[in-house]
């Protein structure tokens, strides 16, 4: 049975949108998690467009608002010195990859609807590979750039990266990265008064776990493509500027421990069996009361989401301790 792109969801949600000729592909991509910000309110009509694809494509709205406002400051018919065009400034050739991957046979990126939505999955699909500062650094200095960067110096969070190699990225991208992340920030003390920072940093922690799903188990990798249980932790922490240690004995030491009746959404939880330690990240995914853990898991099943670790003898057998990173 044949699957409709995602982007029909968006058709669905939004309306009528702008005489789109949609093809119906197999293997349509899965939608990402709900962003944790979803309660914030747009304040005006382009906002409403960018959250409902923000909404789609998994993006935190704070995230989405800081961007576009980078991007055009909300100027549906902005175009910049070499090409990039619309509200999120999406360049041409950029487009017509997106377009081919959504399966858009025609489209205007002068239309506020569709730039929203190209700009959002492209966004989405940068963040799912390199975590949010290096996921904006590659919307905007582009992902082969970020790729290269990587490659010569892995292993380093953005804020390490800059301080030791930040000659090597260009200051128009370092000042986009930065401007972004403080417009993000105001934008979620704004509107979650009650959540503290360490809990914004929780939902960004589950978030980009889960985003995660999917990818693939190799001992010792410790991301963006493929991770080990610890590996998976230490760059989903390492995205938000937490050293967490790179491997489960160095966490154990290095992170405060809790207990089980403290456990808080985004904590680790470890175990020890016969063959080796193993750790993931709790949160309670399925919304049902339980504990859930996003972890790395085999070779063969990659990076999953364990339902309901705590109701399997196979796990709670094997426990040794919960730590936190906040």
């Amino acid at each position: 049975m044949h699957a409709v792109v995602r982007i029909l969801s968006v058709l669905l949600i939004a309306g009528t949108w702008a005489g789109w000729e949609v093809l119906e592909r197999q293997n349509a991509p899965v939608t990402s998690p709900a962003p944790f910000s979803a309660t914030i309110a747009p304040t005006t009509d382009v906002e409403a467009l960018i959250f409902t694809a923000a909404d789609i494509y998994g993006v935190d709205r704070a995230l989405a608002r800081a961007v576009l406002t980078q991007e055009s400051g909300g100027d549906a018919m902005a175009t910049s010195a070499v090409g990039a065009a619309g509200l999120m400034q999406v360049m041409p050739g950029t487009a017509a990859g997106i377009a081919q991957e959504l399966g858009v046979l025609s489209y205007d990126l002068y239309d506020p609807q569709t730039n929203a939505t190209f700009g959002m999955y492209y966004l989405s699909e940068k963040i799912k590979r390199y975590g949010v500062p290096f996921g904006l650094a590659a919307y905007n200095w582009g992902p082969s750039a970020v790729d290269g960067l990587l490659s010569r110096h892995p292993g380093m969070d953005w804020a390490a990266m800059v301080a030791a190699y930040g000659g090597e990225i260009p200051e128009e991208t370092r000042g986009y990265v930065a401007s972004i992340l403080a417009q993000m920030e105001e934008t979620q003390v704004a509107y979650t008064p009650r959540v503290s920072s360490s809990g914004a940093v929780r939902a960004r922690v589950i978030q980009l776990a889960l985003a995660q799903v999917g990818k693939g188990y190799v001992l010792g990798a410790a991301g963006p493509d493929t991770f080990d249980c610890s590996g998976l932790v230490h760059w989903v922490y390492a995205q938000q500027g937490i050293e967490t240690g790179r491997d489960t004995f160095a966490q154990l030491a290095q992170l405060p421990p809790i207990d089980a009746n403290q456990i808080q959404a985004g904590d680790m939880i470890y175990f020890q069996f016969s063959w080796d330690q193993h750790t993931g990240i709790l949160a309670d995914v399925n919304g049902d009361g339980r504990w859930d853990m996003i972890n790395a898991g085999t070779p063969q099943i990659g990076v999953v989401v364990t339902d309901n670790v705590f109701g399997d003898p196979f796990w709670t057998n094997a426990i040794i301790g919960y730590r936190r990173a906040l």
